[in-house]
């Protein structure tokens, strides 16, 4: 069985991640798997990527430097239009495409495919097309809380700087042009990594396809528990204090991440003489006596490890499906202080392998704060083994692709 994914990159971001290490896995399970992505950052023999338009190779040329991204980003900011951005000829005449046997879609926002080839993409192969977000069945946004605003229409945007940014609404036309464009694909396997996401998509454009639940998955070989003292040693981290790991790529400056909530907890973080307060991959440092601001980390293992040096995570996302970041500390016994939304309910149980905050707001996100600094290394043990427990026994990456390789032999 040939399997070709297709993705914005290659291993650079959650969606990406999944499609990366799920391509990987599967061929231990005798299914070959190739890429084909928007942006390529590995040098993989098994990735290519969608061509340079000569504009974009003159300008990257003339500054030395690929700019492809952000000329693309303008095109797209400019025209308020992420779908009709790009060209997939390059794939329908690739070998790999041609060979293929199933065509499995991930994230196809970022301006390298045009979506309306879908409509020709699922009259040749079998497609299966996994949303990591809302962004296929919205006019723009990944996230949208209130139904009304998507479901039968799409306009009036008042979000036009989120990702995907852009200068003026055009909502209406991208909402219409992604029904068109579902109403004339032949056939499509959806899959979703929660029920959240599965419930929301039921309701959408896309209702008539099939659609499976299938949880993402983290490779427990790296994401384990381990001894709390020796990675705090090895980090140079105190071993007398109680330590709270909040990790994203400038996740201070993106909203949706929390960082109204994690300025927060930072600003009343006094209160508790006994805090640490860890931000890995921090936009900026904080001159703060508990506060320890640290760069981004791309190496999983060295991420792992602070996984395992920290008593909870602290998670205050507005909206997620299924986070690998959460996913990969609960494996590691770090359990989370997240808000009840979007899939974060089928992963962390309140109080038992986590603490789910009910409320958006600052007052109920710390009273979760207070709760993880009033348990006793006995109750904080218990919380944690049980977080682990959760991974291990539903989202790891052998089951994953298991699941998958069954999607896949079931649609042939």
């Amino acid at each position: 069985m040939k399997i070709l994914f297709i993705s914005t990159t290659d291993n650079v971001g959650g969606a990406a991640k999944v499609c990366w290490n799920l391509g990987h896995k599967l061929n231990k399970f005798g299914i070959q798997s190739k890429f084909i992505v928007g942006y390529k950052h590995s040098n993989n023999s098994r990735v290519d990527y969608t061509p340079k338009t000569r504009a974009e190779l003159l300008i990257s040329k003339l500054l030395n430097k690929d700019y492809s991204s952000a000329i693309r980003l303008a095109l797209s900011f400019l025209f308020a239009n992420n779908i009709d951005i790009g060209s997939s000829e390059y794939i329908f005449n690739h070998p790999w495409y041609k060979e293929a046997d199933i065509i499995h879609c991930h994230n196809l926002h970022g301006n390298y495919f045009r979506l309306d080839n879908l409509i020709r993409m699922t009259r040749d192969k079998k497609v299966i097309w996994t949303l990591h977000d809302m962004m296929p069945i919205t006019g723009k946004c990944a996230y949208i809380n209130n139904p009304s605003k998507w479901v039968n229409q799409c306009t009036g945007c008042n979000n036009l700087l989120a990702y995907p940014p852009m200068l003026w609404d055009n909502t209406k036309y991208l909402w219409n042009k992604k029904k068109y464009i579902y109403e004339h694909c032949s056939q499509l396997n959806l899959v979703t990594p929660s029920r959240w996401l599965a419930n929301i998509v039921r309701s959408s454009m896309l209702s008539s396809f099939t659609i499976q639940i299938i949880p993402n998955g983290i490779s427990t070989a790296i994401y384990h528990p381990g001894d709390k003292d020796l990675a705090r040693k090895r980090l140079g981290l105190p071993l007398n204090k109680k330590i709270g790991l909040f990790i994203a790529q400038n996740g201070d400056l993106d909203p949706r991440k929390g960082a109204k909530y994690l300025n927060y907890v930072l600003a009343r973080s006094t209160e508790f003489k006994n805090l640490l307060l860890v931000r890995l991959g921090d936009n900026k440092s904080v001159n703060m006596p508990n506060v320890l601001s640290l760069p981004y980390l791309k190496d999983e293992k060295e991420i792992a490890s602070y996984y395992q040096a920290a008593d909870f995570l602290i998670f205050p996302s507005k909206a997620e499906n299924c986070s690998m970041v959460l996913l990969e500390a609960m494996a590691c016994g770090l359990p989370a202080l997240a808000f009840d939304v979007g899939g974060n309910r089928e992963i962390v149980k309140h109080k038992k392998s986590g603490y789910l905050v009910n409320k958006i707001d600052e007052s109920s996100y710390h009273e979760g704060l207070s709760y993880y600094m009033s348990l006793s290394d006995n109750d904080l043990h218990h919380i944690s083994r049980s977080a682990a427990r959760t991974i291990q026994a539903k989202f790891t990456l052998e089951q994953m692709a298991r699941n998958y390789s069954k999607l896949y032999s079931s649609i042939l």
